[in-house]
């Protein structure tokens, strides 16, 4: 999985102007990268009486992005935690069970170039890919590295174990309402937790 972003204004370094940096990053990233730069602690604990909710996951990415560290402090993402999951680690990316969106896209996609309706690739207990040297993952090395797909498994199911689960809650969509009535159309939180 591989996406766009960037960062522009005066307040990023001019010698970093253009610079494209390849290392792994998350959307988990730019909370306490932000709130960094802002001034402000990226610690956010629990609301009193709510117990067993982890710290932030994610890392301030501002030393990567202006040339501090030469490397991305992120080592490793999960892409999903179901059993049609898969991580990446440095280089590479392995995948389990059946992948959606499994066919290579045109250079411009969305468009017409896909099939209308999404084929599924079946990984079963893993496909291996190094998404550097092979960005478009055609070549699936499972079977060229075992030891590698064990190693990736392991991680990935020791990151597994410790994924937060929040507690269902039910909808209620009077105290929705009435908090968009509050804030004059503006969405806040309105459920309230009891400890």
């Amino acid at each position: 999985m591989r996406v766009v972003a960037f960062v522009s204004g005066g307040f990023l370094p001019a010698r970093r102007h253009g610079q494209i940096l390849d290392g792994i990053t998350h959307n988990a990233d730019w909370y306490p990268t932000l709130a960094i730069l802002a001034g402000a602690s990226p610690d956010d604990p629990p609301a009193q009486g709510v117990t067993g909710v982890p710290g932030v996951d994610g890392f301030d990415m501002w030393p990567y992005i202006t040339g501090a560290v030469a490397t991305s402090p992120r080592s490793e993402v999960i892409l999903d935690s179901k059993p049609n999951g898969g991580i990446i680690v440095g280089h590479m990316k392995l995948l389990f069970g059946k992948q959606r969106f499994s066919f290579w896209q045109g250079p411009v996609y969305p468009n017409s170039s896909g099939p209308a309706d999404s084929p599924k690739f079946d990984c079963g207990s893993g496909c291996l890919f190094n998404v550097s040297a092979d960005p478009s993952e055609y070549r699936d090395l499972a079977a060229l590295h075992p030891d590698t797909v064990a190693s990736l498994t392991a991680i990935f199911r020791t990151r597994l174990a410790t994924i937060y689960h929040p507690p269902e809650t039910l909808q209620n969509l009077t105290a929705c309402r009435s908090k968009v009535a509050e804030l004059d159309g503006f969405l806040g939180p309105y459920y309230q937790f009891k400890g």
